[in-house]
């Protein structure tokens, strides 16, 4: 019995990663997966998903696939090593297992063709009775998909030199085609015999080369990175595939996109939450983050290949690698540095108070530690297969033994037992006193008691393992048999540990193998828990089920009371962001929507503007007229029914209509950004030129982020100038017909790319005590005190002086001058407002203070935001009297 509600943060994928693509004799598209060890048939008309071929049948990674003539669908399976044919019928016959880590195949008739993904890897022609295979060409560079061309040869992929070859059929000297591709991954020819190679890299490259006319050559960029393979339709329409987040995507010739099958995790296996709450996700060959809702698209953070662990320190993401690395991925920098290297299987890792990492070496029954300095020290041995850890907030780590199905606390002796007699317990978490186990084998999520030792069940039926059929790869007898790691079999040693007697995780020293499963799980601060469920790609979210009373926010006359509640509206499904945010919060009543607190119930009283022991005014006005840029200081400002004039009624979007978020983007902070009179933008950034815009030509992109559908283009010299800017494909729009505003009003409101609300308005004062919690929490940490956060990085358009610390969240209008206000929400503040603006450096502040002050309902609050209920000018002066 779950005591836990289950909801889902990230969809099932439809697809467990998507590689080879092929149309079969029925008009489909079939898939194969080679992380999920299964081939599928899509409907490209409809967007279905049938399983073939499931995980329990011959296969264990099919990583490509081609049909001959006769219907029948040959597929490799790269780490067994093997070939293998399937009739229309759904019969089986292995047709080699004499070649080594095969990838692309074709097929010419019923003549069969296969490839090897190794250095030096051979091209072999394969024999369906069995014969010996024919080699073709030799010392290929790690072959890939391959096709035959409108010539009669075969052309083919060498991925790590850059160069695309083609061989005769019946044997010849291969010829170099093209060289200087990115990681070319595929070779293939569109109806009109045009080559196109797909790159296998961040950004989703495809080369055209015109082979029989001009000889031309050129690159498309798109949005869908780490492409694996491509089929052109019979009317000359593209589809791809990609090895990291799945799915079927059409491309057009211009690189727009149009999705299929939806995107999906290939994993996931580790998950960790960040200081502003963000998730990330440990995924294979990348890190990810889910979107904002269980229907949004995971966002790719970095192709950080092969990991499994993941832990995530401020900036810093920290993961391991079954292959051996663990390695820590800046995410401002996007920089890459390896803390170890040659270990045997880590997989979990944890990250102590004082930056030092906690590793399970899976591999040698050991748990260690790597310092600031990178040196390893060993924590504790002797265990089975230890592979999740956790830190508790007294520095007390535990690790969970999937060998031993035991749950230990690390004391000064060694390992010491918290619960044995376990299935197989992976990922485990620790949050206010108890220590949370994912036991897949039994498809439940355990709690400990860590003060009485009392267990029980938190939640069951969870897809936390893989499918049925799906075998271990220490089990498998199909896979290469059991070879040590490292040499060493005797005492453990700091770097290697000792070995065990485990299937290879190497096809051939380097390449890796099949990824072991894991699940992982992490709490955010008030106790909801998040699950890697790699059992059907998902990612759960676990309210917490009775949460403590959240700390009241400061009453204005200084006594405590319990906060209200703070004012949303039904949680935002359609903007695809880079950072979820947890808990998701529930829809408001109907009866709040115009009335977001009643004063009646309030538990916070309304003040009379009498009340207050000086008067308020208006401070300061700010608008942004690109979202994001910077702040364009205004003495007064004409309030429209959206907002302010000239705020925000421009956005970056990528070339899918989706916002480019400055969390993950902090360059945009830098963007000075004006309108003329005459329609013109100006735009200028330290190390750009800049740019004067002409006015939008009409033209509009479909964008997908709040309730906006649509928005006018800039000048294509906009989209360049942020493309180079960001470093990857932006379009500028404006917005011409600001949108009905279903955040925090009724369905007549409107706003501009704003998003929430018409103005944003902040306290100097609330902002003052704000800076007096950060510098008593460096005291009691014993920090320097850092200097005082300016307002800049709240983003406000209104800001008033003269008012009791927050008390705005108290009202329910307010009066600036002759404008009257409805206050429609609290502002809850994410990881953006840990960007410095003017340094472009990112810290812990002001997230980690808000949410010990001003948490609850899962979000932390700074801010009001308002509606206009009448048109006017507001001035810097103006008196300010709430409602």
């Amino acid at each position: 019995m779950s005591r836990r509600k289950v909801e889902r943060l990230v969809r099932a994928a439809p697809l467990g990663g998507s590689n080879g693509i092929a149309f079969g004799p029925d008009g489909r598209l079939y898939v194969a997966q080679y992380l999920a060890g299964q081939i599928s048939a899509v409907d490209l008309a409809t967007g279905d998903v049938e399983v073939v071929v499931p995980p329990d049948g011959p296969l264990r990674s099919p990583d490509d696939l081609a049909f001959d003539t006769a219907g029948a669908m040959y597929v490799t399976d790269l780490i067994p090593g093997r070939v293998w044919r399937r009739d229309p019928a759904g019969t089986f016959t292995l047709v080699t297992d004499r070649i080594t880590a095969p990838n692309g195949i074709a097929c010419v008739g019923t003549r069969v063709f296969a490839n090897e993904m190794i250095p030096g890897g051979r091209l072999l022609e394969l024999s369906p009775a069995g014969d010996e295979p024919r080699v073709l060409a030799a010392g290929l560079a790690m072959g890939n998909a391959m096709q035959l061309g409108p010539d009669g040869r075969l052309y083919y992929p060498h991925m790590l030199t850059g160069e695309v070859f083609r061989v005769p059929l019946d044997g010849g000297e291969p010829e170099l085609v093209a060289a200087d591709v990115p990681a070319p991954v595929a070779v293939r020819f569109d109806r009109e015999g045009v080559l196109l190679v797909l790159s296998l890299g961040q950004t989703g490259t495809v080369t055209r080369l015109d082979l029989t006319g001009t000889g031309d050559r050129s690159a498309v960029v798109s949005d869908l990175n780490a492409l694996d393979n491509a089929a052109f339709d019979a009317d000359n329409r593209m589809y791809v595939s990609s090895y990291a987040h799945g799915g079927i995507a059409e491309l057009a010739p211009d690189g727009r996109t149009r999705q299929i099958v939806p995107r999906g995790l290939g994993g996931p296996f580790g998950v960790t939450i960040d200081l502003g709450g963000g998730i990330h996700l440990a995924d294979h060959y990348r890190l990810a983050q889910p979107g904002n809702g269980p229907d949004e698209d995971v966002t790719t953070t970095d192709l950080l290949t092969f990991v499994h662990g993941v832990a995530a320190d401020g900036d810093l993401l920290h993961a391991t690698s079954q292959y051996g690395q663990v390695r820590t991925y800046d995410r401002r920098s996007g920089t890459v540095r390896t803390r170890a290297d040659g270990l045997n299987r880590p997989l979990g890792v944890a990250v102590r108070a004082d930056g030092t990492l906690v590793v399970a070496e899976s591999g040698a029954g050991r748990v260690l530690t790597i310092d600031h300095d990178d040196q390893i020290s060993v924590l504790a041995g002797g265990l089975g297969r230890p592979v999740g850890v956790a830190v508790g907030a007294d520095q007390r780590c535990y690790v969970s033994d999937e060998q031993l199905g035991a749950v230990h606390r690390i004391e000064d002796g060694g390992p010491a037992l918290l619960a044995g007699g376990l299935g197989t317990p992976q990922g485990i978490t620790v949050h206010d006193g108890t220590l949370y186990i994912v036991e897949p084998s039994h498809r439940r999520l355990l709690a400990i008691d860590l003060a009485t030792g009392d267990v029980r069940t938190e939640a069951d039926s969870l897809a936390v393992a893989p499918a049925t059929g799906l075998t271990d790869p220490d089990h498998d007898p199909s896979l290469p048999e059991p070879t040590p790691s490292h040499p060493d079999t005797g005492p453990s040693h700091p770097r290697t540990g000792p070995s065990r007697p485990e299937r290879s995780l190497f096809v051939i020293p380097g390449l890796p193998g099949i990824p072991r499963p894991f699940a992982g799980i992490a709490a955010t601060p008030n106790g909801a828990l998040v699950i890697a469920a790699n059992g059907d790609g998902s990612v759960l979210h676990l309210p917490a089920p009775a949460p403590r009373p959240p700390p009241s926010p400061p009453d204005p006359q200084g006594a405590q009371r319990t906060p209200p509640r703070p004012l949303r509206q039904p949680p935002r499904r359609t903007f695809h962001v880079t950072t979820a945010r947890l808990p998701l919060r529930a829809p408001v009543s109907p009866d709040r929507r115009s009335h977001p607190r009643n004063p009646r119930t309030s538990p916070i009283p309304r003040e009379s503007a009498s009340s207050y022991p000086c008067p308020m005014e208006l401070a300061e006005i700010r608008t942004y007229p690109v979202k994001s840029t910077k702040a364009v200081p205004r003495p007064s400002a004409q309030v429209l029914p959206w907002g302010l004039e000239g705020d925000r009624r421009w956005a970056v979007v990528d070339p899918r209509g989706e916002l480019i978020w400055v969390g993950e983007h902090p360059r945009l902070l830098s963007v000075s950004a004006a309108e003329t009179a005459d329609g013109h933008l100006l735009l200028s950034a330290d190390g750009m030129d800049d740019l004067k815009v002409p006015p939008p030509t009409g033209d509009t992109l479909p964008v997908s982020f709040a309730n906006f559908t649509r928005g006018v283009l800039a000048h294509p010299d906009a989209h360049d100038w942020f493309t180079r800017l960001l470093g990857k494909p932006a379009r500028l729009v404006r917005q011409e017909d600001p949108r009905p505003a279903t955040p925090g009003g009724p369905p007549e409101e409107t706003v501009p790319f704003a998003w929430d609300a018409a103005l944003h308005l902040v306290s100097r004062s609330s902002l003052s005590r704000l800076n007096d919690w950060i510098t008593e929490g460096a005291a009691e940490r014993q920090e320097h005190p850092p200097e005082p956060l300016d307002i800049t990085r709240f983003r406000p358009n209104a800001i008033i002086d003269g008012a009791p610390p927050f008390v705005e969240d108290t009202w329910t209008s307010v009066r600036i001058g002759e404008i009257d206000f409805r206050v429609s929400e609290l502002c809850d503040r994410c990881a953006a407002t840990t960007w410095d603006p003017a340094t472009l450096d990112r810290g812990k502040e002001p997230l980690r203070t808000l949410a010990k002050h001003r948490r609850w309902d899962g979000n932390t609050w700074f801010g009001i935001r308002l509606v206009p209920k009448n048109l006017g000018e507001l001035r810097v002066g103006d008196e300010v009297r709430p409602g």
